[in-house]
């Protein structure tokens, strides 16, 4: 993140939703060693997460700082390339520290004491604040504050975190796109190389580790990785095999005898007709209606203008 002249870190904890913020160096001057101090800074007062998840940039996919990841002990993932919304956490948190930067210097205000009331702010009326779930207690601030410093039944807090999640994720299938279907190893694609850029043609080598991911190949041979949504199936569908029963279902008809045109017998000789099985009735034609026809009414006088006799 660059703002005013400089580069910062933004790291957000997905427990908590707890926002972490660290310059890195001058604006685009950005390296893998300050990535790394910011973060080895952070881990060592906070705790070395079990994952940690990234965008692409270079300062993540260098030799130098997969060592550090090794050091220290934890799991890294990286967010589709053109993708960022596979990390929409940190892209979410970025945009809201972003406004209270802004807003901090436009009032010229303290941007740490905006960003502490930030993390004192209860997440709704049912969840503490970030503060309170990381540390299981609350931040004094320049604000103030008489509720107790206490954070009681953990675990309905928690099924109350994992509730409003399920809200957040109902509300975003709406209007989400219906899922993509995988692809298999050797199938043909075309590949989007930039967002909302050309798109190329490639093969699909295998799924890659990280979510929703391909790893594919281009016809000069370099391989991309990419998420399934840069990727347009190439292969034909499949025909549709309608299926029928193995034995149709008969049905029993029954036809009236032929008519005779043989002259008349004795009535001893004669046999009735069989009836048949269905009854006819005559169509009736609905009449017309008139195209200039108005509706009428029914006008019925007051009493009291009937004469009496």
């Amino acid at each position: 993140m660059t703002m005013h002249g400089s580069d910062y870190i933004v790291v957000c904890d997905y427990y908590s939703k707890m926002p972490f913020v660290r310059r890195t160096a001058t604006a685009g001057q950005t390296t893998s060693t300050g990535i790394i101090s910011a973060l080895s800074q952070l881990f060592g007062k906070q705790g070395v997460p079990e994952k940690l998840v990234s965008d692409n940039g270079k300062p993540y996919i260098s030799t130098e700082f997969q060592r550090f990841r090794k050091e220290w002990g934890f799991q890294h993932t990286t967010s589709s390339p053109i993708h960022p919304r596979s990390n929409g956490l940190a892209e979410r948190t970025v945009q809201t520290v972003k406004n209270i930067m802004t807003k901090a210097k436009e009032s010229h205000s303290d941007i740490n004491i905006a960003l502490l009331a930030f993390r004192s702010t209860p997440i709704d009326h049912k969840l503490p604040s970030p503060a309170e779930l990381l540390y299981s207690r609350k931040l004094k601030t320049n604000l103030p504050s008489v509720i107790p410093n206490t954070l009681s039944k953990k675990k309905e807090v928690r099924k109350q975190l994992e509730k409003r999640q399920q809200q957040q994720k109902m509300y975003h299938d709406r209007t989400a796109t219906r899922s993509l279907p995988p692809l298999s190893k050797g199938q043909p694609v075309m590949m989007q190389k930039e967002e909302g850029g050309k798109w190329t043609p490639a093969t699909v080598i295998q799924p890659s580790n990280e979510p929703r991911s391909y790893v594919v190949q281009s016809p000069n041979g370099a391989t991309h990785r990419r998420n399934r949504r840069h990727l347009m199936n190439l292969q034909k569908p499949t025909e549709r095999h309608v299926r029928f029963y193995d034995k149709p279902e008969i049905i029993e008809t029954r036809t009236p005898p032929p008519i005779s045109t043989t002259p008349e017998q004795n009535d001893d000789h004669i046999q009735p007709a069989a009836k048949p099985p269905y009854i006819t009735q005559p169509v009736v034609e609905a009449p017309t209606p008139s195209p200039h026809q108005r509706p009428q009414r029914s006008i019925k006088k007051p009493e009291r203008l009937i004469e009496s006799i």
